[in-house]
């Protein structure tokens, strides 16, 4: 197969033994997050060591960025990252996303992804969705992840296996919302981690411990 070329900011964590591993992960950061920032070395790191690539990217570079993007620009991005995994061999794909991240990885629906670890995802659910309103919207024109809603219809064809962590101190996704999207995913658990905020503000190793079940 031949390896494609990624022109995306990226820091691509190669598995530490060539073992011709067959498992890649993406990262999608929350709104202000960073992708390529210190805070998420631990997690590649930590997903190299169990043979599993690591590609953090920047699907937008700070929040002044991403208001120049609609979400079908950022679904665009996703799936050139997920070809960009297959080209170097990879079979299944992962995905990590936080905030933002995590809420645009529940309405992906381009059957890409096999498995995703969400860390409260910033997206309410409703009786009636409006992102497929909100496709070509630019984010400059969007008040805040939450303007975003899912429903029921949406999350049922979600058929990849879906983990969500929600910290019982956040203070920016309720811990209802996080209940709702997973008892209407078709595979879905859920962990509550006591203490924890909206930004792994209790213990920086929350990637490393947590993300290696992808």
């Amino acid at each position: 197969m031949e390896e494609r070329e990624f022109e995306l900011k990226h820091v691509l964590h190669k598995p530490l033994k060539d073992t011709g591993s067959k498992t890649g992960v993406i990262v999608l950061p929350g709104i202000s997050g960073d992708p390529l920032g210190a805070r998420y070395n631990i997690l590649g790191d930590a997903l190299a060591k169990s043979r599993i690539y690591c590609l953090r990217f920047a699907i937008w570079e700070n929040e002044s960025d991403l208001t120049r993007f609609s979400m079908r620009d950022l679904y665009d991005r996703i799936s050139l990252a997920v070809d960009y995994l297959k080209s170097l061999g990879c079979e299944k794909i992962g995905a990590v996303g936080k905030s933002l991240g995590g809420a645009i990885l529940l309405h992906y629906n381009e059957r890409k992804i096999d498995a995703s670890v969400l860390w409260a995802p910033a997206i309410g659910f409703y009786e009636k969705e409006n992102v497929s309103e909100l496709m070509d919207v630019k984010f400059s024109s969007i008040n805040g992840a939450f303007d975003f809603r899912i429903d029921n219809e949406m999350l049922s064809k979600l058929d990849s296996e879906i983990l969500i962590l929600q910290g019982t101190a956040d203070k920016s996704v309720p811990r209802e919302n996080s209940e709702k999207i997973c008892n209407n995913l078709p595979s879905c658990k859920i962990e509550f981690l006591e203490g924890f905020g909206h930004s792994y503000d209790k213990l920086g190793e929350i990637e490393a411990v947590d993300m290696q079940r992808v």
